[in-house]
């Protein structure tokens, strides 16, 4: 490589609503645009807004795609091939970097005969997630086949590494775990946390007559199980107690949820908040932080409330057992169990020193094993090995 001129390096995600993997790129490009010459680009939608503005303030250039779908439609998908083929040439990266289960494909073979490496990261499989056997046989064909023109495939936790491995995805020597960490963020206190609540919630005698405070934060899609957690609250209340569940995100799901808890008569246990920028900064305003995920890859959120210090109950799907060890820094359950997530719940509720005792132990982990420095160093590691 000629060091007196930077590598290219071009992140493709499907999406830029602002999520976990937006918030992977995101960290590279804030790391590494000092070594490397970056650009990004994504689905053109207005919900772009903040992951654009955090890109502009990086004086990253980003490019949206006009012919980009999440929803799987063969002759628009041809066409997107050809426009993330035409952007790849137009820009000559050394290093194409592939995020997302649907870039996973499309970015793939939009670069099959350019001069260009190839990396994925698999922000959790989604063979992995709750459908049909005809469904998850479909996805496994297109990963294996879209592999062999890869040059190495990141997995977010060693879940989804061997996960790859059983399903036969390729090699095994392609695969490589790099568990994703965090970077020092902003933490308000308690109440500075609870009042910055406040300002979203229309009546906030709900804060003041809660028994205890449950929170979550992620973008409403089926997968992060709200449902499930939203159920729970309401055999909490069953139990005569007065919980309190913040829901933070926006997302497709979002009129189901509110319809749901309409029909629960939950409104005043659940309070959906839509997206606030920052949220992590509010974590301090729960007592207990709950994951209800059916599928995940790293959970940034998850880190985040062990960073927080906060007590967790989380389930077992994708890397969340990587972070939460049950019994030792937190609860970790089966997912789509909302008595489990209940019972859990009650547990750390109703024990405030095994609470606390899990809460200083997962923070500890946190601040020693996933540190964002650590992700950076790893992922740096497979650039250059691919550039030399």
């Amino acid at each position: 490589m000629d060091n007196t001129k930077k590598a290219k390096i071009l992140y493709l995600i499907t999406q830029g609503e602002f999520g976990g993997a937006q918030h992977y790129i995101y960290d590279l490009c804030r790391k590494l645009k000092d070594i490397y010459e970056i650009e990004v680009a994504f689905k053109k939608d207005d919900k772009s807004k903040n992951f654009k503005s955090l890109l502009d303030n990086l004086g990253i250039k980003y490019h949206e795609l006009n012919e980009l779908r999440r929803e799987v439609n063969l002759k628009q998908d041809f066409k997107a091939i050809k426009e993330i083929r035409e952007l790849i040439k137009k820009i000559k990266p050394q290093i194409v970097h592939l995020n997302s289960s649907k870039m996973s494909v499309v970015g793939s073979l939009a670069q099959i005969g350019l001069k260009t490496k190839l990396v994925y990261t698999a922000h959790g499989w989604v063979f992995n997630e709750d459908s049909s056997s005809r469904e998850k046989s479909k996805y496994i064909m297109a990963e294996r086949f879209t592999a062999m023109f890869k040059d190495k495939i990141i997995c977010v936790s060693e879940f989804d590494r061997q996960s790859a491995i059983t399903k036969h995805i390729c090699n095994k020597n392609k695969l490589s775990t790099i568990h994703n960490g965090i970077d020092d963020f902003e933490l308000l206190d308690k109440e500075t946390a609870q009042s910055e609540i406040s300002k979203h919630i229309d009546d906030f005698s709900k804060f003041l007559s809660a028994d205890f405070v449950i929170g979550s934060i992620g973008y409403l899609y089926k997968n992060k199980g709200f449902d499930y957690l939203i159920n729970s609250v309401k055999l909490l209340t069953e139990k005569n107690l007065n919980p309190l569940l913040i829901i933070i995100g926006n997302g497709p799901e979002e009129n189901e949820l509110r319809n749901w808890i309409d029909q629960l008569k939950l409104h005043n246990n659940v309070v959906l908040l839509g997206e606030i920028k920052n949220a992590s900064r509010l974590l301090k305003a729960f007592d207990i932080y709950a994951c209800s995920s059916t599928k995940e890859g790293l959970s940034y959120t998850l880190i985040e409330a062990m960073t927080a210090s906060l007590p967790i109950v989380t389930t077992n799907v994708g890397g969340n057992p990587e972070l939460i060890t049950h019994q030792k820094e937190g609860l970790v359950i089966e997912a789509a169990n909302a008595e489990e997530l209940a019972i859990n719940i009650l547990k750390l509720k109703n024990d405030s020193d095994l609470a606390k005792k899990y809460a200083e132990t997962a923070h500890k982990k946190a601040i020693n094993d996933f540190a964002i420095e650590q992700m950076i160093q790893k992922t740096k590691y497979i650039y250059e090995s691919l550039l030399n």
